[in-house]
């Protein structure tokens, strides 16, 4: 079985759950962190997949990085410790900036708070932002079950970014879709 985990319904409504097909559980996580690892957590000790895919929307920070993408790094673009530990790290623990599989993707940073605003520390470690990949991820790494996470570029993470997901948070759920097919 293959787990997809999406924050919202909105991302990825019934019609969509219903036409991916059999060998696949959805669970909605809610929006954040704190939701996102309860809620993965649980899924993987229900469902027990053998892998375990994120889809949603995200901001973009790169502009090269439009549609719908694949992520295969991802940090905590609100962990600020300083001047304990760098930006990213979270302190008193043994950590790299990202986690990340083997597969060709992007930079993903998640956090808790929605971007608007230029930060220049995202513009050196993020192609695009979220605010539930890293837990995931981190569940996922914790239970030592492969992931896989695929991001809609909503918006471009800027002061219109709410307005602009909000009409576009749907958007990619048909090419998910068509994708879902083919994930192994």
């Amino acid at each position: 079985m293959k787990l997809l985990l999406v924050a919202l319904e909105d991302e990825f409504d019934r019609p969509h759950k219903l036409k991916l097909g059999r060998g696949w559980a959805v669970v909605y996580t809610g929006v954040g962190k704190l939701n996102a690892m309860y809620k993965t957590l649980d899924a993987i000790d229900v469902y027990k997949p053998v892998l375990v895919v994120n889809y949603g929307t995200a901001g973009g920070i790169n502009d090269a990085v439009m549609g719908l993408v694949e992520i295969n790094r991802v940090c905590q673009r609100d962990m600020n410790a300083e001047p304990k530990s760098p930006r990213g790290l979270t302190p008193f623990e043994d950590s790299t900036m990202y986690l990340g599989n083997a597969i060709a993707g992007y930079r993903c940073g998640t956090g808790d708070g929605f971007v608007s605003a230029p930060d220049p520390w995202h513009d050196s470690y993020c192609d695009v932002v979220d605010m539930e990949g890293y837990a995931i991820v981190d569940a996922c790494t914790r239970k030592k079950i492969p992931w896989r996470m695929f991001k809609y570029v909503s918006d471009k993470a800027d002061a219109d970014g709410f307005e602009t997901w909000k009409k576009n948070i749907a958007n990619g759920a048909d090419a998910f879709l068509a994708l879902a097919k083919n994930i192994s």
